[in-house]
C-alpha cells in the first residue's frame, strides 16, 4: 500500500498515484494497492445513494403539482372498487327475529292459539319442536296426496316474506320441491299423527287425502288454517303479515 505523505515531504512527483495539487482533505487521499480494502467504504456510499434516491422520490410525491392528482385518483379508485363490491355481492336476507311466544288460552291447534307442543322428526330422524320455528307456514302432506305442486307453490309464495316453510309428511319427511334452493324450508314427518289430530279438533281422526296449510305468526299464534288450499301461491299476502 502506498504511504501517506506528510506536509514536509514536498510535492508528490507526477504519476505516483496521489492526486497532486488538490486541497485538503483530497490531498491526503490514498489509493490502496488492493481495491477490496475499499469494500466497506463502497457499501456505505451505495447505502447513502439509495437513501438519497428514496428522499428524492418522497419529495417528488409530496410536490403539490403531483400529490393532489395522485390522491384524488386513489380515492376515485377506492370508491369505484367499493361500489363494484356492493353491486356484485348478493343480497342476504336476514330472517326476522322471533317475537316472544304468546300465551293464549285457546285450545292448541286452533286459530288464535298455539301449535301443539310436539316434536316432529326431520329427514335424519332428529326431533324438531313445532313451536321453535316462527313465523312459519306448515303444509301437511298426507301420503299419496299428490301435494308436490302445492308444496312448490307455497315455497314460491314464501320467498319475499322470510317465513320458514315446514313440509310435513305422514310417515316420512317429503322431498324438497323445485325452487327451494334459496328458500327457508324444513321437511318433517309426523308418524304419530299428533299434529293432524290436533288440527282436526275433537273426535276421531279421519284419514286425510288432501293438504292442509297452517300459518303461524312470529309470536307462535296460529293465524289461519286452510284445508285443501287450491292455490297456495295465493297465500303470499297472508304470509307477508305473519312477521308483523
Amino acid at each position: 500500500m502506498s504511504q501517506r505523505r506528510g506536509p514536509d515531504d514536498g510535492a508528490p512527483p507526477p504519476g505516483d498515484g496521489d492526486p497532486a495539487g488538490l486541497p485538503p482533505p483530497w490531498s491526503e487521499f490514498v489509493v490502496p494497492d488492493d481495491p477490496r480494502e475499499l469494500a466497506a467504504e463502497a457499501a456505505e456510499v451505495r447505502a447513502e445513494l439509495a437513501r438519497d434516491a428514496r428522499r428524492r422520490r418522497r419529495r417528488a410525491l409530496l410536490r403539490p403539482g403531483l400529490s393532489l392528482p395522485f390522491v384524488a385518483l386513489l380515492l376515485l379508485l377506492v370508491a369505484a372498487l367499493s361500489s363494484l363490491i356492493i353491486v356484485m355481492t348478493p343480497a342476504t336476507r336476514r330472517p326476522p327475529d322471533a317475537a316472544p311466544q304468546a300465551t293464549p288460552t285457546g285450545e292448541p291447534g286452533t286459530v288464535g292459539a298455539l301449535l301443539p307442543d310436539l316434536a316432529l322428526k326431520d329427514g335424519a330422524g332428529r326431533p324438531v319442536g313445532l313451536r321453535q320455528t316462527r313465523p312459519a307456514a306448515l303444509l301437511l302432506m298426507p301420503d299419496g296426496c299428490g301435494c308436490d305442486r302445492a308444496a312448490a307453490e307455497l315455497v314460491l309464495a314464501s320467498r319475499s316474506s322470510l317465513v320458514t316453510v315446514e313440509l310435513v309428511g305422514s310417515q316420512h319427511a317429503p322431498g324438497l320441491p323445485n325452487g327451494s334452493a334459496d328458500a327457508r324450508v324444513l321437511t318433517l314427518a309426523d308418524p304419530e299423527k299428533g299434529l293432524s289430530a290436533a288440527l282436526a279438533g275433537p273426535g276421531p281422526v279421519q284419514p286425510e287425502t288432501t293438504p292442509t296449510a297452517v300459518l303461524v305468526r312470529a309470536d307462535g299464534v296460529i293465524a289461519e288454517i286452510v284445508h285443501n288450499p287450491e292455490h297456495p301461491r295465493d297465500l303470499a299476502d297472508a304470509l307477508a303479515h305473519l312477521s308483523g
